[in-house]
């Protein structure tokens, strides 16, 4: 049985018109590679986070990284993603009006100066066109490492890439003692 390379394809056949047929067609047989998944897909573990006890609304996904790093963003089941809404503003203040969460300041390797969260914390506030606001939780207890500045000029990054431009916030969770 012989083997059957492309530049023997090539060397074979120099100048028809059916030869590069011949060569697409080998080509689209080459093709059996499926296509990579998202980094997302390949370097974050997804956990996601929908209603909770305390009656939250959450729909949100935390991608956890082997690095202890956690990406907060909404889930493509969140209820601005499905129904399509447009996002007018967005409240990076939460429930404490003194705090403004893009205000946070990250300093060396023990990431002083970042702001404290706990599951229940507000990162920010969503105001849609039709004056529905939806408060983005953090879902886990960590330290602010980023908030996405993105965000403030197109807002519109979080429903049209949720898991990857769109992403809210970067926090770093306690190490497990």
């Amino acid at each position: 049985m012989d083997l059957i390379t492309i530049d023997s394809v090539i060397d074979n056949n120099n100048s028809d018109d059916d030869d590069d047929d011949g060569i697409k067609s080998i080509l689209k047989m080459m093709r059996i590679i499926k296509p990579f998944p998202a980094v997302s897909e390949r370097y974050y573990q997804n956990n996601i986070y929908k209603k909770r006890k305390d009656g939250h609304n959450y729909d949100q996904i935390v991608l956890l990284h082997s690095n202890r790093i956690a990406v907060i963003c909404l889930s493509p089941l969140h209820e601005i993603i499905v129904q399509n809404k447009s996002i007018k503003t967005i409240d990076f203040c939460g429930k404490n009006k003194n705090v403004n969460r893009l205000d946070n300041q990250v300093k060396g390797k023990g990431k002083k100066g970042a702001q404290m969260v706990a599951p229940e914390s507000i990162l920010c506030t969503l105001h849609c066109q039709d004056e529905t606001l939806y408060p983005i939780r953090a879902c886990i207890r960590g330290k602010i490492i980023e908030m996405n500045k993105c965000l403030v000029n197109e807002p519109s990054l979080m429903i049209e890439k949720p898991l990857t431009d769109g992403y809210i916030a970067i926090i770093l969770p306690p190490m497990n003692k």
